[in-house]
């Protein structure tokens, strides 16, 4: 069916407690299918930042419930919030972008 002009559903959540952010992402790897790697390098990134403000499209995934989503996280000074999306346009859920999304965690 069409979706009209709605290309994502897209969400924040803001932590102030970076190790909790941190294992929401790796749960993120079951639940949305994130791809492990790429939540390591986030992690690294963030832990070397300092003070200094980083922002990244962490990991996309295809997780059990059959949705293409994505998380981009933004750290500082110990805080970080997360911005999630669910795909809901057809083209997302092409079989060679899914296995991409499979294989690297980025679409």
């Amino acid at each position: 069916g069409e979706t009209g002009d709605i290309d994502d559903i897209t969400w924040w959540r803001a932590f102030d407690d970076v190790d909790e952010a941190h294992r929401e992402l790796i749960e993120g790897v079951e639940r949305w299918g994130f791809n492990r790697a790429r939540i390591d390098n986030w992690i690294k990134i963030a832990g070397n930042a300092g003070n200094e403000k980083v922002q990244r499209t962490v990991s996309m995934g295809y997780g059990p419930a059959g949705l293409v989503s994505e998380v981009t996280a933004t750290s500082r000074i110990g805080r970080e919030v997360h911005q999630s999306r669910i795909y809901i346009k057809p083209k997302n859920y092409a079989p060679e972008r899914l296995e991409r999304v499979r294989a690297v965690g980025i679409g």
